[in-house]
């Protein structure tokens, strides 16, 4: 991205923030997403154990079945919708594993080619040399690689297999990246829990020593069957709060960690609370935005604002914009105002427009 580009993008961001703080005081729409994200299919390759997806597909009569995924004329479609109504925009695709259909290059290529910045979340599993050289040359702004454990024990307890490709696909895309003399973001997706507590510590100093661009901490999240995976939540707060101290210690001294502090700086309350299944107990300070920044597509057109509520519309019915700018999204404004859980994951964290900033300068 080069200087202007950024500067415009940057004036954008910043005049949005304040309409944005006008919409979720009185529920409006004179602002627009920042980011639209997309789980473009719920199909993975892996079964991870901490995984929140619900399990939906599946083998049926020796096929694979995908449960109403829309079509790859329908994600072109609703990309150029959301072009023609955003202007450039930032574009997040993921899963499952998005690199699982086969039409996910084409899509992506799609999306480069009307300048919109789009990034993909994979477990870089299906990242071989020719996909790695394809992403940096259609102009990708970003590639996230979901990686839990440093080590290859506590990888492989995670997701079963495939600890090699996963950090193979780091040195391809670093490769790719240099040879086609592009800013491709290299970044690293990491859930925090208590069974690689330390080994987040070491992710973040590989990050820095590899060059990579950043590493995005997810805590874990809360599931029906909290009581069969309660041995990757913290046992020791002790040790929880030493690694926290030490994360922040790293922040400040210019390592890659993406998160804001503040984010960093919740997570013993968020392992307490939830441990003892009183997560509601962590109540958010201010006013929730998720209902005035994000825009959330599902695998079958279905457009929500917030995780846990309703979709306020569906793609395959209504464009983008009429979706935003409609009664239900209204109302679900309201809701998301009004609503009082702190949320911790990360593409639901309302951030300052400090923090924003900081943000945009360290990522695009």
């Amino acid at each position: 991205m080069n200087i202007v580009t950024k500067a415009k993008l940057g004036a954008r961001y910043v005049a949005n923030h304040a309409l944005q703080e006008i919409d979720v005081r009185n529920d409006g729409h004179l602002s627009k997403p920042n980011i639209v994200y997309v789980h473009i299919t719920p199909t993975c390759n892996l079964k991870c154990i901490h995984c929140n997806l619900p399990q939906v597909d599946g083998i049926e009569h020796g096929t694979l079945r995908r449960v109403d995924e829309m079509s790859t004329d329908e994600w072109l479609r609703t990309i150029s919708e959301l072009r023609d109504w955003l202007g450039p925009f930032k574009l997040n695709i993921s899963g499952g594993e998005p690199l699982i259909r086969k039409d996910a290059m084409k899509i992506l290529r799609h999306a480069c080619e009307r300048d919109v910045m789009a990034g993909i979340v994979t477990n870089g599993t299906f990242i071989k040399e020719d996909v790695a050289d394809q992403l940096a040359e259609m102009g990708m702004f970003n590639v996230n690689i979901s990686l839990d454990g440093f080590t290859e024990k506590t990888h492989l307890h995670f997701r079963g297999k495939h600890y090699d490709r996963t950090m193979n696909a780091f040195q391809l895309l670093k490769k790719a990246r240099e040879k086609h003399k592009v800013d491709m973001r290299i970044l690293v997706k990491f859930t925090l829990m208590g069974y690689n507590l330390d080994e987040s510590i070491e992710v973040v100093r590989w990050a820095k020593e590899e060059g990579l661009d950043g590493v995005m901490l997810q805590p874990l999240e809360l599931k029906q069957d909290e009581t069969e995976l309660a041995y990757l939540w913290p046992q020791d707060f002790n040790k929880l709060d030493q690694v926290v101290e030490q994360l922040l210690e790293l922040k400040d001294s210019g390592y890659p960690l993406l998160n804001d502090r503040s984010h960093i700086t919740k997570f013993p309350a968020y392992f307490r609370t939830s441990m003892h299944k009183q997560a509601s107990l962590l109540q958010r300070e201010g006013t929730c935005h998720v209902g005035v920044t994000n825009f959330f597509i599902g695998p079958n057109g279905d457009v929500v604002t917030c995780f846990y509520m309703d979709p306020i519309g569906n793609l395959r019915q209504q464009t983008p914009r009429e979706i935003w700018e409609s009664t239900l999204a209204r109302k679900r404004r309201e809701d998301v105002r009004t609503c009082k859980r702190d949320c911790l994951l990360t593409c639901m964290t309302t951030r300052s427009l400090r923090d924003k900033a900081d943000m945009f300068l360290n990522v695009f």
